[in-house]
């Protein structure tokens, strides 16, 4: 072999061995970047589990007066994260409680220091945003003829009959339930129009109503009122008449029926004026009648709290605020109240002096709000104002949201009364159990006709109910250098 071939393998020789440390050295950094990757996403999967973690802490710690810090700098494993709950305000009323959750994950190893951040935002909004929740339905129908024109939510099964109107969105927990089956041909009878589409969820009810007790205790500047029933009518002049009685003891109706025996409106009360015309016994204090000039006059907080007794209400409301009736079952002057009469009625249309702008009716503007809270059921009532020589309700138009813990929304006597028309809300119903406000397609009772408040999409009632918190948005923060790739 001479000198020249000598050197070409010598050459060769090295050329190859660079390349082959060259080679080497690649397949090295490249599993070391395979494993940083690994790295990588394993922090992701435990700043995701801290998130979890964060969520389920803020669902077990009471509602805050003020924004706070729920932890920081918690460790889980090698995962830090802090979480803030902040109080959501819009125009000044509180309609929502957001948590931002952020967390950091340091990686360390022979390419590069990465630390990976994550952020979350969760919320939990007001039951206002649901024209029509249920966690009960009963099997009860939705039925031809009727509509719903926002967002509708059951944790039951949607039972239809025939062609109803669905305009907003639609999500049930237990599906669809077509009452007539299917035809020869293996097409479903009934035929809903879910306009803004059908999907999943599963939202369930609060078990307390700790918002609503807050600002309607006196202290909070409400205007509360324990072992009365409590009648509530608003003016067309801006004011608003409570009426006020001892609790209905024992176990004596107060359905329309008994209306006679129980209580009447009166257009001739002044202020104090005792009414004549009550048959309650062993309460106090005496009934009377008070006018307020404004609802800031009434409640400074813009909360009307009754506890152990019936709430009804009537009229053309000018203003924002929430009425609320809580049962507790406890004795009141040394009777035991009967915790089923602790519900509130609805003895009239209630509208706003100002229409509220909704989807038939989008030009029009209001501030006036109107949120009702119950343990127990809403009833619209049979008879005009709740008395039975008075003629049956027709044609209701109700423009407020309307939450019912315990009971549902219904009307009096829906199979028994005669055909009342149609039932028109503006707002809301959110309900435990579902009871029924009409039946045979309107031959008795009301058909049904809601539609969403575009106010409440935005602002809602003070001290509504919230639901459970929803993920809004989740950010992944993390920057992986650009010569990790090199």
């Amino acid at each position: 072999m001479g000198r020249t071939s000598l050197m070409m393998v010598i050459v060769f020789n090295m050329t190859f061995m660079f390349m082959g440390y060259r080679l080497s050295t690649a397949s090295s950094k490249a599993y070391e970047k395979y494993c940083s990757y690994g790295d990588i996403e394993q922090a992701g999967l435990a700043l995701e589990s801290a998130a979890n973690v964060a969520i389920s802490n803020a669902l077990l710690t009471t509602s805050p007066t003020s924004d706070t810090t729920l932890c920081t700098d918690d460790n889980f494993g090698k995962a830090k994260f802090t979480i803030r709950r902040i109080l959501v305000y819009t125009n000044g009323v509180r309609d929502g409680d957001s948590l931002y959750i952020t967390g950091s994950y340091p990686l360390t190893n022979s390419i590069n220091t990465i630390t990976c951040t994550t952020s979350v935002r969760v919320r939990g909004n007001a039951f206002a945003q649901y024209v029509f929740y249920s966690q009960n339905e009963q099997s009860i129908q939705w039925q031809t003829g009727e509509v719903c024109r926002g967002r509708l939510h059951t944790q039951d099964q949607l039972y239809i009959n025939g062609n109803p109107d669905f305009k907003g969105r639609v999500t049930t927990k237990g599906g669809v339930n077509m009452t007539n089956g299917k035809d020869s041909h293996g097409n479903y009878i009934d035929k809903p129009n879910f306009e803004q589409g059908y999907g999943y969820a599963d939202i369930s009810i609060p078990t307390e109503l700790t918002d609503l007790k807050k600002y309607g205790a006196a202290s909070a500047g409400g205007k509360f009122y324990d072992g009365l029933d409590v009648y509530v009518e608003f003016l067309n002049n801006g004011s608003i008449t409570v009426r006020t009685a001892p609790a209905n003891t024992g176990t004596n109706s107060s359905s329309s029926t008994k209306a006679g025996t129980v209580w009447a409106y009166l257009n001739n009360l002044t202020n104090n004026t005792t009414l004549v015309n009550s048959s309650y016994s062993g309460g106090t204090p005496a009934p009377k009648c008070t006018t307020y000039a404004s609802v800031a006059a009434l409640t400074s907080s813009g909360v009307l709290l009754v506890e152990n007794g019936e709430l009804h209400v009537k009229g053309v409301l000018d203003g924002q605020i929430t009425l609320g009736c809580i049962d507790t079952s406890k004795i009141v002057s040394g009777n035991p109240v009967n915790s089923g009469l602790s519900s509130v009625w609805l003895d009239g249309s209630i509208t706003y002096k100002d229409p509220p702008p909704c989807s038939q009716c989008t030009t029009n503007v209001s501030n006036d709000m109107l949120g009702i809270v119950a343990t127990n059921d809403i009833m619209v009532s049979q008879y005009i104002n709740h008395a039975s020589a008075s003629g049956e309700l027709q044609n209701v138009t109700l423009d407020a949201s309307l939450f019912s813990q315990t009971g549902g929304f219904g009307a009096e006597n829906y199979s028994g009364r005669s055909s009342d028309g149609t039932l028109n809300i503006v707002g809301g119903i959110q309900q435990k159990t579902r009871n029924a406000v009409g039946q045979n397609f309107g031959a008795n009772g009301f058909l049904k006709n809601y539609d969403w408040d575009n106010n409440l999409q935005t602002i809602q009632p003070k001290g509504y109910p919230k639901t459970p918190f929803v993920v809004q948005s989740w950010v992944d923060n993390t920057t992986i250098p650009n010569d990790f790739w090199q």
